[in-house]
C-alpha cells in the first residue's frame, strides 16, 4: 500500500529502489505538476539517474509508481529487472 509521501523532502542523490530494496538510481530532480488531492501531491514525476547496469540512463518514474520514501530510499512497486519494461525511460510530455 503507498503511504503519503512529502516530495518536498525528497532531493537530489536520494536513492531509488526496488521492492527488495535493490538500489536503481538517484533522484536528479522532482517534477511536481501541480494537481493533489486532499492535500497530497498526485501528479508528478521523480527524474532518476540510473545505476548499473544501465548507468548513463535516465527515468522519469510516475509519483503513483512509488509505494514510500524513508530518510535512505524511494521505494517503487517491482523489483529492478522490471524497471526496463515499464516505458520510465520516456520523457512525458508534460514536462
Amino acid at each position: 500500500m503507498t503511504q503519503h509521501i512529502n516530495w518536498n523532502e525528497t532531493h537530489a542523490g536520494h536513492d531509488v529502489c526496488d521492492s527488495n530494496g535493490e538500489k536503481i538510481g538517484s533522484v536528479i530532480s522532482v517534477r511536481q505538476l501541480g494537481r493533489t488531492i486532499g492535500g497530497q501531491e498526485v501528479e508528478g514525476y521523480v527524474q532518476c539517474d540510473c545505476c548499473l547496469p544501465n548507468f548513463g540512463k535516465q527515468l522519469y518514474i510516475p509519483f503513483n509508481a512509488f509505494r514510500q520514501c524513508d530518510g535512505n530510499c524511494c521505494y517503487v512497486d517491482g523489483v529492478k529487472d522490471e524497471v526496463s519494461r515499464k516505458g520510465w525511460d520516456r520523457k512525458p510530455s508534460n514536462l
